[in-house]
């Protein structure tokens, strides 16, 4: 049991590491001011190599349609996981898979 907790936690601690590398790279170096305006609301692990990065898209993205923000986002992968490699330390960099949130208008 030891060692699966250990696993969890190496895990949830990759998670954070990604989660914070993320953040800073959308609000500090995208030039792109929807991807400026996403957080990010979680990062879990998943199936394989892959860790799932679920983003919530604030004004003035949450009024385009996903597509265009996901657009937008593919645009930017490479700069993200570019950032992900140099923040994190593993040999192999999870893939990363974007799921997003929009907030509605007005809220």
């Amino acid at each position: 049991m030891r060692g699966r907790a250990a696993d969890a936690r190496k895990l949830a601690q990759l998670a954070a590491q990604i989660r914070r590398s993320i953040e800073s790279t959308l609000v500090g170096e995208c030039s792109d001011e929807v991807l400026q305006n996403i957080s990010v609301e979680s990062v879990e692990p998943a199936a394989g190599n892959r860790m799932n990065v679920t983003l919530m898209v604030h004004e003035p993205g949450a009024s385009l349609a996903k597509d265009e923000v996901m657009q937008r986002l593919e645009q930017s992968r490479g700069l993200l996981v570019q950032r992900v490699a140099e923040d994190v330390n593993r040999r192999a960099v999870p893939e990363l898979s974007f799921w997003l949130v929009k907030v509605p208008p007005n809220s």
